[in-house]
C-alpha cells in the first residue's frame, strides 16, 4: 500500500498484548484453592503458606515450559491475525503449535457461539503428506499438488469427531480419524469480536477500516503530488532573441546570445496542496494511533511533559 502505519499499529498493538499475557519470566496464569480445600487444611493443620509455595512453583515451571517450546512467535503470529481479520485457529500439537488464518479455515458456531464445524485446508506436494497418508491414497504423483481435509464437527453426544481426506477420497477413520472431549480438543479458534449468532469475529483492523482507506488513498495523493512538485522545465520564448540549443548546449558561465526575458522556469504540483494533504494525513494518523494505543498518540507533545 501507500502507507505503513497499519503495519506498525499492528505490531504495537500486539506487542502489548504479548507482554501483558505472556511477560518473560512472569506466570501467565495463576494457581489458587477454594474455601472448602482451604477449610480442609485447616482443620487438618496444613498451611496455607506451604501449598502457596508449591503451586508457584508450578507456575514457574508451566512458564519455563513454555519458553521450551518455543511458542512465543506462534502466540505472537496468532495474534497479529486476530487483530487484522478477527479470527485465527490454533492447533496445539504435542510439543509444538501450528498457527492458521482465516484463508485455511472455515467454521460454524452453534448460537451459544461454541465450536459447532470446523473445517481446515492446506496445500502441499503429495510427497509432503506422510508415509502412511500416501500409501492410503493411490493413483497419486509425487509432485503433485493435493489438498489434505480436516473436518472436526461436534457429535450429540458433545464430543467431537475429526474426519480426513486427501482431495475426495476420505481416509478410513480408523487409522485417520480422531475423538475428543470439549476439554481436550486440540483445535482453538481465536477471535477478537464475535458478534451475536455469527461464525466469524471481527478484527480491530475491519473497525477502523474508513481510517484506513482514507490514509491510503491521502498517502498515495501525497506521493504523486510530492514527485510532480519536484518537476521543472524551462520555456523558451520561440520568437525571441534566445537560441534553444544554445541554451541546452552551454555550460555555467557561459556567454549565449539571448535577451532577458526569453527563458523562464515552470514547475509542477502544488505547495499548498501538499501541505493541506499532510494537515489531513495526520489527522488520521491521530485517528488510527488511539485505536492501536500507540504512545504517541497517548501522551500530549509538549514542553512541559516528560517521558516519565
Amino acid at each position: 500500500d501507500y502507507q505503513s502505519l497499519g503495519a506498525a499499529a499492528v505490531n504495537h498493538l500486539n506487542n502489548r498484548i504479548m507482554i501483558a499475557l505472556f511477560r518473560p519470566g512472569d506466570p501467565f496464569f495463576r494457581l489458587d484453592i477454594g474455601q472448602k480445600t482451604k477449610a480442609t487444611l485447616a482443620q487438618n493443620g496444613i498451611a496455607k503458606a506451604a501449598l502457596d509455595t508449591q503451586l508457584a512453583e508450578v507456575e514457574m515451571d508451566a512458564t519455563a515450559e513454555l519458553d521450551r517450546k518455543a511458542v512465543r512467535p506462534k502466540l505472537y503470529q496468532a495474534g497479529r491475525h486476530v487483530i487484522v481479520t478477527g479470527n485465527a485457529l490454533m492447533e496445539l500439537l504435542k510439543d509444538d503449535m501450528r498457527v492458521y488464518g482465516i484463508r485455511s479455515f472455515c467454521v460454524k458456531r452453534t448460537a451459544a457461539g461454541k465450536l459447532h464445524t470446523l473445517i481446515i485446508r492446506e496445500e502441499l506436494k503429495f510427497n509432503e503428506l506422510e508415509q502412511d497418508v500416501q500409501a492410503a491414497c493411490p493413483n497419486k504423483q509425487p509432485e503433485q499438488t493435493v489438498h489434505l481435509y480436516r473436518l472436526i464437527e461436534l457429535q450429540p453426544q458433545g464430543n467431537y469427531k475429526l474426519t480426513q481426506a486427501v482431495d475426495e477420497h476420505v481416509l478410513p477413520d480408523a487409522e485417520f480419524g480422531g475423538n475428543w472431549s470439549e476439554e481436550n480438543l486440540p483445535y482453538r479458534v481465536l477471535v477478537w469480536d464475535l458478534a451475536d449468532e455469527s461464525d466469524y469475529a471481527t478484527g480491530l483492523v475491519e473497525d477502523n477500516e474508513a481510517d484506513f482507506e482514507a490514509l491510503s488513498t491521502l498517502s498515495e495523493s501525497l506521493l504523486d503530488g510530492s514527485v510532480l512538485t519536484t518537476e521543472m522545465r524551462w520555456l523558451v520564448n520561440p520568437g525571441g532573441m534566445t537560441s534553444v540549443v544554445d541554451f541546452r548546449n552551454s555550460k555555467n558561465g557561459d556567454a549565449i546570445a539571448g535577451q532577458d526575458g526569453d527563458v523562464s522556469t515552470i514547475f509542477g504540483g502544488s505547495p499548498q496542496a501538499i501541505e493541506m494533504c499532510l494537515k489531513v494525513i495526520e489527522v488520521y494518523s491521530q485517528r488510527i494511533a488511539r485505536a492501536f494505543l500507540l504512545q504517541s498518540a497517548m501522551v500530549r507533545d509538549a514542553e512541559r511533559v516528560t517521558a516519565e
